[in-house]
């Protein structure tokens, strides 16, 4: 009996100690996973931070209004306890925890701001209590803002360390302990007893170890005096994801088996059969292979079989959930990864196509205008709003998130929200008539004046009509109404319609929110309607807010802050006529007809010389007979793309200058346009002001010898 013992126990101590390596692998693979899932969640606030820095008010210095615009990105991100713009000498300048104008302290947590001073590059923190007290624990995220290549300031976003509890998969086995630990060994996050170890240091044996490697699995003992396997990653900030499995959990059903083989032996010659089920059972075990079913003779045997049964059932158990853990998080990332891909790819081609027959629209419009302006005066000033909408709405929809980041720019004058709502009727009331609604108006001429951009006012204002006319059944009612309350306009839509679906109160102004929609989607619109709304409002120091009326129905009430003094408001300056600078030699090229004919009659109008091409073959043979001073070329043509057009445009004619009239408008467009040796980038459609005023400081920047070039042929 002995030989056959001791070769049990050799087999099932080999199959036991290859098990428990591949579990330990298993740990750490789980391990690795948890720090990538750390990385993610950094870099996520880190590009927010980023976008954040590229803010124009700190390009002029304006920190009030950055302050309003921290205060507004930090009420988009779960977990964000302020956001904190610091100088280079370590001195708050902006803090979103306290009001604007209160004092503020000097850099808190010096030695990430310190290695951020050095390195130039995001960095993170370590965790600490809030300075004005509490009992949770955050840590400071910091990005570099750079100005003209220069590094000025450093920008925070402190956040609260129970946000990093969503790394933390859902789904845990029951007996793993996970923790996420900060760059110094402090205990940020803890699935077992987190309310009685956060913000506690781990030992220093095992901070030593975890500093000799930084990705390693060992034995440890936990602070409640368990022992336990530790399989630990350090991520690319310094932080650390642990696992933590009791060595009981892998090692127990290797004792059991050894000691059911001990007792098994002393029992009798009849344990031979059952110990070379066993042999086979083990070795099983040890290939990953099914065991056989066998019942032992004596309940030793039987418990041993049961021991490897377990055994393997729980090492198969524990590999599914690893390998389904690691596709869940391949195929969340690859996912992520395509549909960031896709949405990029969306937005440029969406952008050039509906940006494109806008720009005709806007230089016909404003040739009519030069040629006889008192000729369908009003026609043409709707058409000339409509088509300003109508651009408008195109680069909101294109990036939305601009409106999250605060990057929309207001242009602020003084007004009536009388001469808004006018506007907004304009826009809405072909919809109002033709649901045969019975509209009723009662907003003063005079008494109600803000400060505001009138533009997105009146959009605010005509979303909030077309939504009430869309969701009122025909015949219905609508009211607008407006007066002056505690300082503040209250403007007041009201409609006798079916009212907002309780289901969709709670996300009614998130973007795409809709409510219920008929087959033939009558309605239209995208969702986007009361999401741009609530953010002008918000703009403004406002607030938008919805109520459901007794009986049935909808009130929007938008508040805007009156302005501090009462002046007369002036009307909207009208374009003024087509008017151009010194008459040069111009080459036009795009490959839409009408957009060329339209650009080349204000251009001609404007004084210039015109030579038109629409395509790049053509416009290169053109540039060697004229020489041209100016180039304004559209990217998306055929064959030759504009920027390989730019590129021999320079060759033939040094001295040109060049501008982008394009369709494509994203900052990505603008880069990738000047490094083809373009002068500028213009995204269509563009008032034909601001295309002479740039034609006209191109040459005027452009040495002597090349704004007058000889218009001879060149070889």
């Amino acid at each position: 009996m002995l030989p056959g013992m001791v070769l049990t126990g050799v087999l099932v101590w080999r199959a036991f100690a290859n098990n428990r390596a591949l579990a330990e692998r298993r740990l750490l693979d789980s391990a690795r996973v948890d720090a990538a899932a750390l990385d993610r969640e950094f870099a996520g606030t880190i590009h927010v931070l980023e976008a954040l820095a590229t803010s124009p008010t700190l390009d002029i210095g304006d920190l009030a209004a950055f302050h309003a615009e921290g205060r507004r990105i930090q009420s988009t991100q779960s977990g964000w306890y302020t956001v904190v713009l610091v100088s280079l000498d370590g001195q708050q300048l902006v803090s979103t925890r306290v009001p604007w104008g209160a004092p503020l302290r000097n850099v808190v947590e010096p030695e990430s701001f310190r290695r951020l001073l050095e390195t130039r590059k995001p960095t993170v923190g370590i965790m600490r209590p809030p300075l004005d007290g509490g009992a949770e624990f955050v840590f400071p995220i910091r990005v570099p803002v750079f100005r003209d290549g220069e590094l000025k300031y450093a920008l925070s976003a402190v956040v609260n360390v129970d946000s990093l509890s969503r790394v933390i998969p859902r789904q845990l086995p029951e007996e793993w302990t996970r923790s996420i630990l900060d760059s110094v060994g402090t205990i940020a996050v803890r699935t077992r007893g987190g309310e009685n170890f956060v913000g506690v240091r781990a030992s220093e044996a095992f901070l030593q170890r975890l500093d000799r490697s930084p990705e390693t699995i060992s034995r440890e003992t936990t602070r409640e005096g368990i022992r336990v396997y530790a399989a630990t990653s350090r991520n690319t900030f310094g932080w650390t994801s642990v696992i933590v499995v009791p060595t009981s959990i892998l090692d127990a059903p290797l004792w059991a088996s050894m000691t059911a083989i001990l007792i098994g032996g002393a029992v009798s010659r009849r344990l031979a059969a059952d110990l070379a089920a066993a042999t086979s059972a083990a070795e099983a075990v040890a290939e990953g292979l099914p065991i056989k079913e066998a019942r032992g003779h004596v309940a030793e045997t039987r418990r041993l079989q049961r021991s490897l049964t377990s055994a393997a059932s729980l090492l198969e158990k524990r590999a599914r959930e690893r390998d389904a853990e690691i596709q869940r998080a391949d195929a969340a990332r690859a996912e992520a990864e395509q549909a960031s891909q896709t949405k990029d790819q969306f937005l440029a081609v969406l952008g050039h196509e509906l940006r494109n027959p806008l720009a005709p629209a806007l230089t016909a419009l404003e040739l009519m205008k030069a040629r006889d302006p008192q000729t369908f005066t009003k026609e043409r000033q709707i058409l000339e709003r409509q088509v300003a909408h109508m651009v408008r709405l195109v680069n909101d929809l294109l990036d939305v998130s601009r409106l999250a980041r605060g990057k929309v720019q207001l242009e602020r004058r003084r007004f009536q929200i009388r001469d808004a709502v006018d506007r907004a009727i304009d826009m809405a009331n072909p919809l109002i008539v033709q649901r045969g609604h019975t509209f009723d108006v009662s907003v003063p001429d005079n008494g109600l004046t803000i400060d505001a951009d009138i533009a997105r006012i009146v959009q605010a204002i005509s979303n909030l009509l077309t939504n009430a006319a869309k969701y009122t059944p025909p015949g219905g009612r609508i009211a607008l109404t407006a007066s002056a309350s505690a300082g503040q306009v209250v403007l007041v839509c009201e409609d006798d319609g079916p009212g907002i679906p309780v289901e969709i109160v709670a996300r009614l102004f998130d973007p795409f929110a809709q409510g219920p929609r008929t087959i033939d989607r009558s309605e239209g619109g995208l969702g986007l309607g009361l999401t741009l709304a609530r953010a002008f409002a918000e703009m403004h120091r406002g607030t938008i807010a919805y109520e459901r009326l007794d009986g049935g129905g909808s009130r929007f009430m938008l508040k805007l802050p009156l302005a501090a003094e009462v002046e007369p408001a002036t009307p909207a300056e009208l374009p003024s006529p087509v008017r151009g600078g010194a008459r040069q030699r111009i080459l036009l090229v795009d490959d839409n007809l009408d957009a060329n004919e339209m650009l080349e009659s204000a251009l001609d109008a404007a004084g210039h010389e015109v030579v038109t091409a629409m395509n790049g073959p053509d416009a290169l043979a053109a540039a060697s007979k004229t020489a041209p001073a100016v180039g304004v070329l559209d990217i998306g043509l055929p064959g030759m793309d504009g920027y390989e057009l730019a590129r021999h445009l320079r060759e033939i004619c040094p001295g040109v200058r060049l501008i982008a009239l394009t369709g494509y408008g994203q900052s990505s467009d603008h880069d990738a346009a000047l490094a083809a040796g373009f002068d500028a980038h213009l995204a269509k459609p563009v008032p034909l002001s601001t295309l002479l005023g740039l034609i006209d400081k191109a040459v005027h920047a452009a040495p002597p010898s090349e704004s007058r070039q000889s218009p001879s042929p060149r070889n």
